[in-house]
């Protein structure tokens, strides 16, 4: 079972995120004409004012929760100020024409669904950034925080990309905020991917928190799945791979 004030947080980011999707999604047939290069362009100045709002409000969903999550994880110092982390308008510009722009080059391909699938998976990604990386930022100034655990939505319906990172269990601030660790992407950015609806949270530590449980399990079923009498089995990406085919399996389960 999820846990009930890290699920409300995480509902609460997504809310906003998906706010701003559909907004953002809504606006490509109204402005843009494909072969018009200069109305995917309008597009685009329109969006980008949304999605930085919405970015704004999540760190700032995210700020309240954080507070939240730490006195539940009894932490005893004060909490540090607030780091917000909003993506730069560039950034997002850039990854809106890679996403719905790509979908719009070709007149004769262009599939309006797709680019309003592909426009609202960037424009949540950002969102919820703005929200993970704030939790990173402030986490890494908190005195107690040994880092942050990844928290979904707790069933088969997430991807095997994040029940992957959910199964690592909490992310130390010590390594795994570094530039170079496989865990986490670029300047401390958490490792998401478009439509992600995961957030992070504090974690003071590794084996006292309740919250950590659902990451526990998810480890264990990782274990099932890539070591043998104690050993590993598969490594790097065939541990990947293997973990997906694993998940693939479930996910049908559930369905069934």
């Amino acid at each position: 079972m999820p846990d009930p004030k890290a699920e409300a947080y995480r509902s609460a980011s997504a809310q906003v995120a998906a706010a701003a999707a559909i907004l953002s999604a809504q606006a490509l047939p109204v402005l843009v004409k494909p072969g018009d290069v200069s109305s995917f362009d309008a597009w685009v100045s329109r969006v980008l004012p949304v999605v930085l709002r919405a970015a704004q409000r999540n760190s700032e969903v995210s700020r309240r929760f954080y507070e939240i999550l730490r006195d539940d994880e009894d932490f005893h110092t004060t909490m540090p100020a607030w780091q917000p982390v909003i993506p730069e308008p560039e950034r997002v510009r850039s990854s809106l024409y890679a996403t719905a722009g790509q979908e719009f080059q070709d007149i004769e391909t262009f599939d309006l669904k797709r680019a309003q699938t592909a426009a609202r998976g960037a424009v949540i990604r950002h969102t919820m950034n703005a929200g993970r990386d704030s939790v990173i930022a402030t986490a890494t100034a908190d005195p107690e925080a040994i880092g942050c655990l990844y928290i979904t939505r707790g069933d088969a319906r997430v991807c095997y990309w994040c029940s992957m990172l959910a199964s690592r269990g909490p992310q130390f601030k010590g390594n795994s905020f570094a530039d170079s660790d496989m865990q986490f992407e670029g300047a401390g950015s958490a490792k998401v991917h478009d439509h992600c609806r995961c957030v992070l949270v504090p974690v003071k530590s590794v084996g006292g928190s309740e919250r950590a449980q659902a990451s526990r399990d998810l480890f264990e079923e990782w274990k099932a799945v890539n070591y043998e009498n104690g050993r590993i089995k598969h490594s790097g990406k065939d541990a990947v791979r293997a973990w997906r085919r694993y998940w693939a399996e479930k996910q049908k389960s559930a369905i069934i």
